[in-house]
């Protein structure tokens, strides 16, 4: 797998989780809300995850993905910067997913 395509998926899908509706949420919800194949959206996890930035939890055949504390904190500072820059890393698309 490409990490440099990795790399542009999960600063999105860190501000995603860091959402406060965003707690434990399923992998399909988020690949849905950021339109990021389901695939795709694994490998950006799995990248997270050995970074040790989200933990999951299997219930039954659904599995929910939550951020760590460094995971957290890495996101909080993803959001003030790209506030900062007045940019957004997310669509408003992706933004009303859980307005």
């Amino acid at each position: 797998m490409n990490e440099n395509r990795i790399f542009r998926g999960w600063q999105k899908t860190l501000v995603y989780l860091y959402m406060p509706t965003n707690e434990n949420v399923i992998i399909q919800t988020i690949a849905n809300s950021l339109n990021i194949a389901y695939p795709h959206l694994t490998q950006i996890l799995k990248f997270l995850h050995r970074e040790k930035l989200v933990t999951s939890k299997k219930i039954g055949r659904i599995r929910k993905i939550k951020l760590t504390k460094d995971g957290n904190e890495i996101a909080r500072d993803l959001t003030k910067v790209f506030d900062r820059m007045k940019i957004s890393c997310l669509s408003e698309k992706e933004k009303n997913a859980w307005s």
